[in-house]
């Protein structure tokens, strides 16, 4: 049990410590992923066939 609460405590204080940085990468995958969505359109929009 002692061995639980101290993983906890540990897991907790690398949770807070890097916090920010774990908000970062989720906001740069989200980014990437509006990208591709976005760029998605963008033969549809230009006019061009490249096929």
């Amino acid at each position: 049990m002692a061995y639980l609460i101290k993983s906890y405590r540990s897991l907790d204080l690398v949770f807070e410590l890097n916090w920010d940085r774990i908000i970062y990468v989720v906001v740069m995958a989200l980014s990437l992923l509006a990208g591709l969505y976005v760029g998605s359109f963008a033969p549809q929009l230009s006019g061009f066939d490249f096929l």
